[in-house]
């Protein structure tokens, strides 16, 4: 994976908020979304999963250089241009098993899974995204236990990961949809190896910088972020 930890991650790197209209995917063709309420760039954005997350999947304009798939966990959906995009976020998920260590298996959150409000976010991959992953420790707010979580940033997301119920959840939902993906994009073929295998590898502009076991306990947070 990537992201180097000793420089400030581009947030426009990789991703943009879809803001209506038409996007350009690589290679220039133009393709349709759908309008939102107000435009704008997300510069971050903040998740904290707990407990089997529950992904639908779908593709639009299948078949035609437009071909669009989407994976949407409650509040966040993802627009993926290639299957290169998809491949990768399904490998920098499956990295993150390596970090697991100690991790409860299912955390009782109040809140988590619920609706902020309404609010939705959309994120349109037109890059193949980077990622960095730190193990980090956080207190339950009721027993005052103290739990190692994993930060999985991709910019502009930064998941943070409470147990390994919900990181199950989401690598299963993601391999649904790298194969969706490979049969969907031009590039499938290209992108068809299972990134979650041992011999595995990033593409090179895609590479994580790793330190010692490649995750670095450097945090302590008092409270989930954002509840997705």
């Amino acid at each position: 994976m990537s992201g180097y930890k000793d420089r400030q991650p581009s947030p426009y790197r990789g991703s943009r908020a879809s803001s209506g209209g038409k996007a350009h995917r690589p290679g220039g063709v133009r393709t349709t979304l759908a309008p939102l309420a107000t435009n704008g760039v997300v510069t971050r954005l903040t998740v904290t999963v707990a407990g089997t997350q529950h992904g639908k999947i779908d593709v639009t304009d299948a078949e035609t250089p437009g071909a669009l798939v989407r994976l949407t966990w409650s509040t966040l959906s993802m627009v993926f241009t290639s299957a290169e995009q998809v491949q990768h976020l399904l490998g920098f998920f499956g990295m993150c098993r390596a970090g697991q260590m100690g991790m409860a298996d299912l955390q009782q959150l109040p809140g988590i899974g619920s609706d902020p409000g309404g609010l939705r976010h959309n994120i349109v991959w037109t890059r193949t995204p980077m990622a960095a992953v730190t193990r980090e420790t956080w207190q339950h707010p009721v027993t005052q236990k103290v739990w190692p979580v994993l930060a999985l940033e991709i910019s502009p997301i930064v998941v943070y990961i409470m147990d390994r119920t919900a990181l199950a959840s989401m690598i299963g939902d993601l391999i649904a949809t790298h194969r969706l993906a490979v049969a969907t994009f031009p590039d499938g073929a290209a992108f068809r190896d299972n990134p979650l295998a041992q011999s595995w590898k990033p593409k090179p502009e895609h590479h994580m910088r790793t330190i010692g076991s490649g995750f670095i306990t450097q945090k302590h947070r008092t409270e989930p972020g954002q509840l997705l």
